[in-house]
């Protein structure tokens, strides 16, 4: 009778640890249950995007649907909280499903921003920004991502707001070592927008206001990483607006290093202002000496070598700017590109001080020296310019002839390198264009279109094409053909709409 008592509470038991066991099974979970399932389904979702996009330099309609699926699966998991008193009260567990679901979301948000349905892209941000569970912290970088998808689609005073929201959002979040570059660029950015929405004195109102922020933050963090951030950002501002006495001014007063001078980074940019900006080539050569002085064994000591020797060449002291650059390949931490730049420009000054075959020697010597960077190919093209700008003839003929060889050569040798090979071609296509021999180049033209269309070089072709044939081959049928292409696959190209204007022009006068 006892064994029997016993066999049936043994039955019992079983019978209700399987139903336990089928109720789990049926669904319902721990908070750690789920974040577990969540955790491996985004790591699925993750992996399976990182295929699509190493097989794809773009990514098709069904790619889309089937990642926003993938990830969508991960958002159905756990509904949101309802406020925030719920989300601080849940577990660890269910705190960070949450995250996980709000990181899907924000995956499948920049999915639709990458494939420009900004619409879409924003509300799923939208969805993440305003979750009871999301920190200020994530708030704020999602917001960042909601103000650029407004910026694309060209909805300027409500990127304008987002932009303003970012940089107010940041203020309480400020870490005075560890500066965030995207929300402090927001109050400029928000300045910006309105500029593009043409609103001027609104454009002229966010730079003051702009600026009122950054010295806010600087005051508040003195001597600090983020104090030099927002300086810096001061000084762009000013850039902005050639307001370039202040933004040098500015530059000054960022943190100087150990020694008590300016740091190298702001020398060389106050440097750049002086040369590119304010085009005052003295003052540019005397503080990139400024930095070679202070600072003879730093990483950046080529550029300043360099910078010294192109002030010089631009006030015409072709021979001291020879000098500045003559040992530029010993000093250290250089780089190739920047000792090619300065065998360049030693070949420039012998130009120009009549001295032909030194300077013809010296962009020989870049050629054999640092095949494939630009200046290589620069250096040949040039040789070939400057026969032909002397009227002569046969020697401007073999040296053409001789850089569509040695461009086409690097091309053999680097046909599995598609940046590489589009780089060349592009420099081919010059070469053609120099020469006037337009077929050619359209020929060439077309070829990078058709091997390259998502590298620089391949996306600008039908713009040029359009004006080779609009301009050079007089086939205004083939420019509007191009015209087409071009806005159709690169709609938010810079100067668009004037791109536009310009083919509904041609076309109007086609009769189409």
């Amino acid at each position: 009778m006892e064994d029997q008592v016993t066999g049936r509470g043994t039955i019992i038991i079983s019978a209700v640890i399987m139903g336990i066991l089928l109720i789990i099974g049926c669904g319902i979970k721990t908070d750690a249950g789920i974040k577990f399932e969540m955790e491996k389904r985004l790591t699925k979702a993750d992996r399976l995007q990182d295929q699509i996009r190493q097989k794809n330099l773009t990514i098709s309609d069904e790619d889309v649907k089937q990642l926003v699926d993938a990830y969508s699966e991960i958002t159905k998991f756990l509904a949101p909280p309802k406020d925030i008193a719920e989300a601080k009260n849940a577990s660890a567990d269910r705190q960070q499903a949450w995250n996980l679901s709000s990181l899907a979301s924000t995956r499948i948000g920049l999915i639709y921003l990458d494939r420009k349905m900004y619409d879409k892209a924003f509300d799923y941000f939208n969805t993440v920004a305003y979750c009871p569970a999301t920190s200020p912290t994530q708030k704020n970088a999602v917001i960042n991502y909601m103000a650029v998808a407004m910026e694309k689609a060209e909805k300027y005073p409500e990127a304008a707001a987002l932009y303003d929201s970012l940089a107010e959002g940041y203020l309480p979040l400020a870490s005075a070592d560890n500066p965030n570059m995207d929300a402090l660029g927001a109050p400029i950015k928000a300045a910006q927008m309105w500029a593009k929405n043409g609103d001027q004195a609104r454009y002229l109102a966010g730079m003051d206001k702009a600026r009122g922020y950054y010295s806010q933050l600087a005051d508040k963090n003195k001597g600090s990483l983020l104090e030099s951030a927002v300086l810096g950002k001061i000084s762009a501002s000013y850039i902005e607006q050639q307001s370039y006495p202040q933004a040098i001014a500015t530059l000054r007063m960022v943190m100087p290093d150990s020694s008590g001078h300016t740091s190298p980074s702001m020398i060389l940019m106050i440097a750049d202002i002086y040369m590119n900006k304010m085009r005052d080539y003295l003052q540019a050569q005397k503080t990139y000496q400024e930095f070679e002085r202070y600072y003879p064994t730093h990483q950046n000591i080529g550029a300043a070598t360099l910078g010294e020797g192109l002030s010089l060449y631009e006030q015409g002291k072709y021979s001291d700017a020879r000098k500045a650059v003559a040992s530029i390949d010993k000093l250290p931490k250089v780089d190739q590109k920047t000792v090619a730049e300065g065998y360049y420009l030693t070949g420039l000054c012998y130009e120009h001080e009549d001295k032909w075959e030194l300077a013809r020697g010296q962009f020989d010597a870049v050629q054999a020296t640092f095949p494939g960077l630009n200046e290589a190919f620069e250096a040949a093209l040039y040789i070939a310019v400057h026969y032909r700008t002397a009227n002569q003839k046969e020697q401007a003929r073999k040296a053409f002839e001789s850089a569509v060889e040695y461009i086409n050569k690097y091309i053999e040798k680097s046909s599995s390198d598609a940046v590489a090979c589009s780089r060349a071609l592009g420099y081919l296509v010059r070469a053609y264009s120099e020469n006037g021999d337009f077929d050619k180049a359209a020929e060439q033209l077309a070829l990078l279109h058709e091997k390259y269309p998502q590298l620089p070089e391949g996306k600008l072709a039908p713009l040029r094409l359009a004006d080779i044939y609009e301009n050079n081959l007089k086939d205004p049928a083939k420019a509007v053909s191009w015209l087409k292409t071009f806005v159709n696959e690169n709609p938010e190209a810079d100067n668009i709409s004037d791109i536009k204007s310009h083919f509904k022009t041609l076309e109007a006068q086609l009769g189409n």
